[in-house]
């Protein structure tokens, strides 16, 4: 199921002016020109992440269901796919699922250079991908600005 830089978008400003979730993406274009293998455009994804709470984390959120965090069976699918290029900083995609309390998290390493990544769901230890209610690009927990930038994500 591939997701269009500009669904992703919308369904991030949607989001975020009915939750407040993101309120900076009022009037902001998070497209940047110049994607992954020749795609038009990518979304930026950049902020700060800010000291004082139990887990400081700040990105961007999917939802695969209409309504945010609703749960969704993903049982057959095996793998998220995307292109990603960044600052050289460790950033984590981040599994949100009906039976866990705590996301399960995966490292990953945003490069100069665009490059493509594949996740398998197995390395998520102990999902449950009959209830994901969402996957998370984040920076943090260390405080400070970030910006990496996803293209061309496909969950197969």
């Amino acid at each position: 199921m591939p997701t269009d830089t500009t669904q992703t978008v919308a369904r991030l400003e949607a989001a975020s002016k009915r939750y407040g979730a993101v309120q900076a993406l009022d009037g902001l274009d998070l497209h940047v020109s110049g994607g992954a293998a020749g795609s038009a455009d990518a979304l930026a994804i950049e902020g700060e992440v800010k000291p004082g709470f139990v887990f400081p984390r700040s990105g961007a959120m999917f939802f695969p269901s209409d309504t945010p965090m609703q749960a969704m069976d993903f049982t057959r699918k095996q793998t998220l796919k995307l292109w990603m290029r960044g600052d050289g900083t460790t950033y984590n995609v981040v599994l949100f699922t009906a039976d866990q309390h705590i996301p399960l998290m995966q490292p990953f390493t945003a490069g100069p250079v665009w490059q493509k990544v594949t996740i398998p769901f197995q390395a998520f230890s102990g999902t449950e991908m009959a209830q994901l209610k969402g996957i998370a690009f984040c920076a943090g927990p260390n405080p400070g600005k970030f910006r990496f930038e996803i293209d061309q994500v496909v969950i197969r």
